[in-house]
């Protein structure tokens, strides 16, 4: 109990310095030591989580790096009402929020366990060092004006994921900057920015699934693909019945 009252105490801190309802940001979860926040603008949410993390032992604590996604609402209702009509639940359509890389510059990511933050625990044998606190305060607060709020900033609307992201990166790079089921959400994001490559992107994925149906060394993987092509065809069918229409 003493260990949860000093996490709560150091979270309030934490939240002083950073001032996130300054930046627009309201918690919207908070279990223990978790702390999920949200930032409603135009059609996106912005997401941010941390963790002030104890071992199971509560014997150390850290902070972790900053989380950040971008979440778009109509994404989800459409993975949801998918879900709810053809149970695709089963072969694993995520309901996770659509989220761009975090890091597309992943080198500028700042890791709270390497070189610039040398000392891991501020919490260490239950004993509090103030001076390591005070150090990680000013590194998360580093990483998220100079990385994370920048990000953020970069992405205002759907449509410029469709622009910037879908109409000028590799379709073999779409997953560094879209996670979870990559395919079906550029076939939605494609579908609801009008973007001509929807078709193509289609029979690109169908022919590279069938492809690897029949290279020896996938074979230990044709579940996946199978349910992968599975997913595909139900969510491009349903987008080609504008059934998406009555819900977003």
């Amino acid at each position: 109990m003493i260990m949860k009252n000093k996490i709560f105490i150091l979270n309030k801190i934490l939240q002083e310095k950073i001032n996130f309802e300054e930046l627009g940001f309201s918690l919207f979860c908070h279990k223990e030591n978790y702390y999920e926040l949200h930032r409603a603008s135009n059609d996106k949410i912005d997401y941010l989580e941390y963790r002030i993390g104890l071992d199971k032992y509560k014997e150390t604590g850290n902070l972790s790096p900053i989380d950040c996604r971008m979440i778009f609402p109509r994404i989800n209702k459409i993975l949801l009402e998918l879900n709810n009509i053809n149970n695709l639940i089963g072969t694993h359509l995520s309901l996770e929020q659509i989220t761009l890389n975090s890091y597309p510059n992943y080198e500028n990511k700042i890791d709270y366990y390497g070189n610039k933050l040398k000392v891991k625990e501020f919490i260490k044998n239950r004993i509090f060092n103030e001076p390591l606190f005070e150090e990680a305060l000013e590194i998360f607060k580093e990483q998220l004006h100079t990385n994370v709020l920048p990000f953020f900033d970069k992405i205002q609307s759907l449509q410029q994921v469709n622009d910037e992201i879908l109409e000028k990166v590799d379709w073999n790079t779409y997953h560094k900057y879209i996670s979870g089921e990559t395919g079906a959400k550029v076939l939605i994001i494609m579908k609801l920015c009008n973007n001509t490559r929807f078709e193509a992107y289609k029979e690109r994925s169908d022919k590279l699934i069938a492809e690897q149906l029949k290279d020896a060394n996938f074979i230990q993987y044709k579940d996946v693909l199978e349910k992968q092509q599975k997913i595909m065809d139900e969510v491009y069918n349903y987008l080609n019945s504008d059934k998406h229409l009555e819900i977003v």
